[in-house]
């Protein structure tokens, strides 16, 4: 997946924590990723920054994302139901 592939790329520049409920932390398919966490708001609080790759429903709920950058290129949220401390940048769709 495009998601996998990112990470992939991104680890060797940064560190990355990963989210997918597909994958387990104890069983992990991906052997180079160094952190790949059980539940998606640990890993959204582990980050300053957030790549939305899946829309899985844990990754949906609004109220995990404070205080962190949040890139969405799916455009799933409206930035009025974000935490105001969160910087929104939805791809593909202007300021």
């Amino acid at each position: 997946s495009q998601g996998v592939q990112l990470v992939s790329y991104l680890e060797n520049k940064i560190d990355v924590v990963a989210y997918d409920p597909l994958i387990s932390s104890k069983n992990s398919e991906i052997s180079n990723i160094s952190s790949v966490q059980d539940y998606a708001d640990q890993t959204v609080l582990m980050a300053d920054t957030a790549i939305l790759t899946v829309k899985h429903n844990e990754l949906l709920d609004e109220s995990i994302y404070k205080d962190i950058t949040l890139i969405d290129p799916w455009r799933v949220f409206d930035t009025g139901d974000l935490h105001h401390s969160v910087t929104y940048r939805p791809l593909g769709r202007s300021r």
